[in-house]
C-alpha cells in the first residue's frame, strides 16, 4: 500500500517535474544567450538571472513537496532507514 501511494504520487509529480525541468533549461539557455552576446545590456543580463533563479527555486520547491509526500506515508522506522541512505548517497562523486 505504501508503495504504490509513493508511485501514485510520483506519476502525477512527474509532468510538473518535466514541466519545471524544461522551464528552467529555457531560463537558462536564455541567460547563456545573454551573457554571450555583446550587445546585451546588464539589466537585462540581470532579469534573465533573476527569471532563471525564479524557476530553481519553482523546482526546489517541486522536490520539497515530493519528499514531504513520501515521508508523510512511511513509518518512523522507514524514515529513519531512509535517512541513513541519504546519508551515505552523498559519500558518492556524480
Amino acid at each position: 500500500e505504501q508503495l504504490g501511494k509513493i508511485a501514485r504520487q510520483h506519476m502525477r509529480d512527474d509532468k510538473e517535474h518535466k514541466r519545471l525541468k524544461e522551464s528552467m533549461k529555457q531560463s537558462m539557455k536564455a541567460l547563456r544567450k545573454a551573457i554571450m552576446d555583446p550587445g546585451s545590456d546588464e539589466e537585462t543580463i540581470h532579469e534573465l538571472g533573476k527569471a532563471h533563479v525564479k524557476e530553481f527555486s519553482a523546482m526546489v520547491r517541486h522536490h520539497v513537496r515530493e519528499r514531504k509526500a513520501v515521508h508523510e506515508v512511511l513509518t518512523p522506522e522507514q524514515l529513519e532507514q531512509l535517512q541513513s541512505m541519504e546519508m551515505g548517497h552523498d559519500d558518492h562523486d556524480h
